[in-house]
């Protein structure tokens, strides 16, 4: 049935009226490029699912649990972390071409209200990862990542904390009577260098040099590296324990 401009159903006619009707009345709607387009642009779930499967499932173990949960559904979404607990359920259906900094606030409202404040800003520190690599991956016009600036980041204060003596004493007998001791001295080595986890488990016996007596851990690129953050002192003595357990 023809179709009258505006969308409007026309009024049916016969075959032969329809024979005589001159071409230019017979409109016929089209849709433009411009709209399959925007019909086939990609949406907010997509873009998360190649996000984790070109670049985040690249990135460190503790990473990728924070953000996707270290694992996918059998479609190949996130199915845990920052993306399905948060990203996806709130942006999922936008059009990545779409989001805005209103978008950017509101998800970081929401993380806010619901738990550490810290965590939300974590997730936007994510989602802008995600625009970038969006602008990177032609979904995006350049220079127009929505986060930046769009929200005001949740206060947060650096702390340290130190085991106190009775931790201590009972973290050491914990590790007395563990069966693997050879992973027990890497905790050992750990709390009495303040070295960081990376570290302490990539050192080789090679790189260590007391006999420097500047308590210094000399990597293989022969660029040292000041290997403790104790309290109230800046090295630590290869003398004390330290020593003992390398």
């Amino acid at each position: 049935m023809p179709v009258s401009p505006g969308n409007k159903p026309a009024r049916r006619v016969t075959q032969t009226q329809f024979d005589k009707t001159p071409n230019e009345l017979l409109f016929v709607p089209t849709i433009s490029g411009e709209r399959i387009a925007a019909r086939e642009a990609p949406v907010m779930r997509e873009l998360a699912k190649r996000a984790v499967e070109d670049h985040f499932a690249k990135r460190r173990p503790s990473t990728r649990y924070d953000v996707y949960g270290d694992r996918v559904d059998d479609k190949g979404y996130p199915a845990g972390g920052q993306m399905a607990k948060w990203i996806i359920p709130i942006l999922g259906r936008v059009k990545v071409a779409d989001i805005k900094a209103a978008h950017v606030e509101e998800l970081h409202a929401k993380v806010t209200k619901a738990g550490p404040p810290i965590r939300a800003n974590r997730v936007v520190a994510t989602l802008s990862k995600i625009m970038v690599l969006a602008i990177r991956w032609g979904y995006r016009s350049e220079n127009t990542n929505p986060c930046k600036g769009a929200v005001e980041r949740n206060p947060e204060t650096k702390r340290k904390r130190y085991l106190s003596p009775a931790e201590l004493a009972r973290l050491s007998k914990a590790l007395a009577a563990h069966s693997n001791q050879q992973a027990t001295d890497l905790i050992r080595l750990l709390t009495l260098t303040g070295a960081r986890r990376g570290e302490t488990m990539a050192a080789k016996i090679s790189i260590w040099n007391p006999a420097s007596g500047k308590n210094r851990a000399v990597r293989p690129n022969k660029r040292p590296s000041i290997i403790c953050r104790c309290p109230g002192r800046r090295l630590n003595s290869w003398n004390g324990p330290g020593a003992l357990v390398i």
